[in-house]
């Protein structure tokens, strides 16, 4: 079955709150990133095409918490990485088993991400 494809709305200078209320009601699964109260930028962008269920990243401050990256795709880590201007290290292909930086440590733009990447076994 080939997943279903949506258009992304416009998230940014919306509140926190309301941004991840209506990335649910849009079919994302909604990350707000930093303590802000503000959605100051997203990914992926307004009109972009999406698959059901695709990470909404929501950034809020210039800084954030890392969340717990294992089971993200490649891309959903370049699309942080960008929103951050992180530098991005990407050791093998698949999905994300390892991160260097620890979930919950604090990340400021600019940071050096190293991740771990393994296909998922059968």
């Amino acid at each position: 079955m080939t997943p279903r494809r949506k258009r992304r709305h416009r998230s940014f200078d919306q509140g926190r709150d309301d941004a991840v209320k209506e990335a649910k009601a849009a079919a994302f699964t909604p990350v707000a990133l930093g303590n802000g109260e503000t959605v100051t930028a997203q990914s992926p962008v307004e009109g972009q095409p999406y698959v059901v269920g695709e990470r909404l990243l929501l950034k809020t401050a210039d800084s954030f918490a890392m969340p717990t990256l294992k089971g993200w795709s490649l891309r959903d880590v370049k699309r942080l990485a960008t929103l951050y201007q992180l530098n991005l290290e990407i050791d093998g292909t698949g999905f994300v088993t390892s991160q260097s930086i620890g979930k919950g440590k604090p990340v400021k733009t600019g940071a050096t991400l190293t991740v771990r990447l393994a296909s998922p076994s059968n």
